[in-house]
């Protein structure tokens, strides 16, 4: 008997982390941009949270077509300025320019 062969493809783990700093940002800087929740990513990063198959493929797209990823949530909100200034640096809880 030859039963059907179902392929299966996994999305691999991403390190969310690298991919933030990768482009120089706060945590809540890559949330704002990427419309993500700042919990969310401190609960990946930190490991407590593995994130779904398609935030991973999501993460995937950012890390590597990030300029795409902005031009179409800047397509999909027309009204939201997607920030595309120089990262600040974060130091204590606040913002320095």
């Amino acid at each position: 008997i030859e039963l059907p062969m179902k392929v299966v493809r996994v999305v691999p783990d991403v390190d969310v982390r690298a991919i933030r700093e990768g482009q120089g940002l706060t945590r809540e800087q890559f949330a704002e941009r990427y419309g993500l929740q700042v919990r969310a990513i401190q609960e990946w990063e930190q490991g407590r949270r593995k994130p779904e198959p398609a935030v991973r493929a999501y993460m995937l797209v950012i890390k590597n077509q990030p300029a795409a990823v902005r031009r179409a949530l800047t397509a999909a909100w027309p009204d939201r300025e997607i920030n595309e200034q120089a990262p600040q640096r974060h130091n204590g809880g606040r913002l320095i320019p």
